[in-house]
This record gives C-alpha cells, structure tokens and sequence, in this order.
C-alpha cells in the first residue's frame, strides 16, 4: 500500500520540473519513517526541525501568544515554568489564563498565566525532585568546569529535568568527544556520588543520557578512529 502512495507522490513531485517559482512544503511528526526516495536531492530535499521553543525563546512565544496583554510583564519567570511545552500547548495556557480572568471580572493577571502553566504540568514528588535536581546540577558543574558549555538554565518540569547549555565549538578530536561522553554521564555521577545511588533517569529513550554516551563511544572507537586500541597506521614506509 505505501509503495503506490510514494510511488504516486514522486510522480507528481517530478512533474513539477521547469514550473519556475513552485514550492512544496509537507510536514510530519515522524521524519525517520520517510523513504528515502522522497527526501533525495530534487524532491523534498531540504528538511526543517522545529524542536520546542528553548528558553531563550520562549518569552517571546508568550509575548506573541498574549497579544496586548500583560505589556509590562516580565514573562522570564514563566517562560521557565513553561520550558519543554509546545507552542500550542503555551496557547492553551494563555486562553487558560484570561479564562481565569473572566471568571474573576477583571484584567488579565501575571499570576493567571503561572498558575494556568504549572496546572498543565503535573508536579513531581518531592523525593524525585531532589533526585532530577542532583542529576541535572551534575551536567551543569561538569560542563562548565570542562569549559564544553556555558549554563543558562536549570528546570525541574512535570517529566524531568532539563539543562540548558550554550554549546562551545572546540573542535572534534578525542578530548572534545571525551569531555562530552563526561557532561552525558554526569547527571548519573552526581546521584551516585550525593544519593548513594543511581536511578533510570540516564536511560529509557534514544535521546538519553545512556544512549547518547554509548553511541558516542561506539562512534569513538568503532567510526572515528579515535580510540586508543585497534589503530593501523596508513602510512607507508618512507624512501
């Protein structure tokens, strides 16, 4: 069934050639799942990630979303309460928000928005809080002793935590790979070295801790060749 489907939309795409000034756009949640025939040069060739709005973006989302509203306001306290939600559930939280007022006949209120955004994220238990904020604290400190990062944020959020980090570019050799397989697994050294022990919270998706650290470690020896074991020298004898 789905080889006609993209069989289909390729014919249709490559009818397109010579229409100066057409563009096809197409979205998805699942990018990984696309063939490979659609997203090869002269198709859909170029693809845009749109992640959720970071915290340096996320006042402005706000802003956006409130429209006149709460001109004044400094949203920087919210915009970290609502770290990790999407753009439309930040809308959610803002028509939330003015519904509050409404009931309450009166303007719109900064607290109206904190309380509709910590309503729509379910709280932590205060036994697992302590545990994400020794495990995030520890990507913090070592990133920044390791010179990788530079910290701008720290938050506890309804599913974890998060460490927000301004990347440094210092280059791609061993070291460079081996400070950032220490910043991965730091989180997990922290809870073992303040708790006693570790949790799960390193490990579970493809984009955790556990699983960015063992591919960069795979990719260290296995890919790169800049493991300390198992290297050939290509060079030949010299005349």
């Amino acid at each position: 069934y789905t080889d006609f489907i993209v069989t289909a939309l390729i014919d249709q795409l490559d009818g397109y050639h010579g229409h100066e000034g057409v563009i096809v756009m197409a979205a998805t949640h699942h990018p990984e799942k696309l063939d490979k025939a659609i997203t090869r040069a002269g198709r859909f060739d170029r693809i845009l990630r749109l992640p959720h709005p970071d915290h340096a973006l996320l006042p402005q989302v706000l802003r956006w979303h409130l429209g006149p509203d709460l001109a004044d306001a400094d949203l920087t306290g919210v915009a970290q309460a609502a770290l990790g939600m999407s753009g439309a559930d930040i809308a959610a939280a803002v028509r939330a928000a003015r519904g509050r007022a409404r009931q309450a006949r009166r303007a719109l209120a900064l607290t109206d928005l904190s309380d509709a955004i910590h309503e729509a994220r379910t709280p932590l238990p205060k036994a697992l809080r302590r545990i994400v904020a020794v495990h995030e604290a520890g990507h913090a400190i070592v990133s920044a002793a390791m010179g990788r990062a530079d910290v701008a944020m720290l938050a506890i959020q309804s599913d974890g935590g998060v460490t927000a980090t301004s990347l440094h570019r210092t280059g791609e050799d061993r070291a460079a790979i081996e400070a950032h397989l220490a910043s991965s697994m730091a989180g997990r050294a922290a809870e073992r070295l303040l708790l006693g022990k570790v949790s799960a919270g390193a490990g579970g998706d493809p984009g955790s801790d556990l699983a960015t650290a063992t591919r960069l470690a795979t990719a260290l020896e296995a890919s790169w060749g800049l493991g300390s074991t198992g290297t050939v020298d290509l060079i030949g004898p010299q005349n």
